[in-house]
C-alpha cells in the first residue's frame, strides 16, 4: 500500500504539539483584546505625552546636558497645571536652585545642604515656602546642633574603641537583650556553616 501525505502526516514520523493550536488562539486573543483596549483608551481618555507635560511649564525648564530638562537659572513666574489643579509662583535663583535668594559663601562652621529629588522634592503645585528643601532647611540649625553635640561624644567613643586599653565588657541582659540574641543566633550559624 502507498502512503499518500495526508497518511503520512497522521502517521509514522510525524511531530506532534499537542495544545499548540490552541495557545496560539489563546495569546491571538489577548493581543486582539489589548490592542482593541488600546484604541479605545486612546480615544476616550488620551494621556499627555511628554511635550504637553513641559508645554506647561515650559518657561521653567531647557534642554539639559546631563538629564532631560533642568532648571533655568534666574527664572521667575508662575507654574500651572492644565486642568486648574494649581497655579504657584517659582523663582529660580541664579545657580538654578529654586529659591528665592542666591546661595551664598557657606558660613565658617555650617551645613550646606542640597534636596536632589523628583517633583516631590521640587514642590511640584504648591508655594516656595511649602516645598521640601525649604522646610528642611527651617530645621537645619536644630540638625547642626545634635549632630554636633553627637560628633563630639562619637570622636571620644571612637578614641576610647581605638585605644588598646580597651578591654570588651559584656552585654547588658537588660538592655542589650536583642544584641545578644543576634550574637548567639549569628555564631550558631556560622558554626553549623
Amino acid at each position: 500500500m502507498t502512503e499518500t501525505p495526508a497518511l503520512a502526516a497522521e502517521g509514522r514520523g510525524a511531530i506532534r504539539f499537542p495544545g499548540l493550536a490552541s495557545a496560539l488562539v489563546a495569546v491571538s486573543a489577548v493581543a486582539l483584546t489589548l490592542g482593541l483596549l488600546e484604541i479605545v483608551l486612546a480615544r476616550f481618555l488620551p494621556q499627555r505625552t511628554v511635550t504637553q507635560v513641559f508645554g506647561d511649564h515650559a518657561a521653567m525648564y531647557r534642554p539639559g546636558a546631563v538629564v532631560p530638562f533642568e532648571l533655568i537659572p534666574g527664572f521667575r513666574g508662575r507654574e500651572r497645571e492644565h486642568e486648574g489643579e494649581f497655579d504657584v509662583a517659582v523663582e529660580i535663583d541664579g545657580a538654578g536652585f529654586r529659591q528665592a535668594d542666591e546661595v551664598g559663601p557657606k558660613r565658617a562652621g555650617g551645613t550646606r545642604m542640597v534636596a536632589i529629588g523628583d517633583s516631590f522634592t521640587f514642590g511640584e503645585g504648591v508655594a516656595d515656602r511649602d516645598a521640601l528643601a525649604y522646610r528642611l532647611e527651617t530645621l537645619l540649625p536644630f540638625w547642626e546642633l545634635t549632630s554636633e553635640q553627637d560628633w563630639d561624644l562619637c570622636e571620644r567613643n571612637q578614641a576610647g574603641v581605638a585605644s588598646s586599653a580597651l578591654t570588651p565588657g559584656p552585654y547588658s541582659s537588660r538592655r542589650e537583650y536583642n544584641v545578644i540574641r543576634y550574637t548567639e543566633w549569628y555564631l550558631a550559624a556560622i558554626a553549623r556553616a
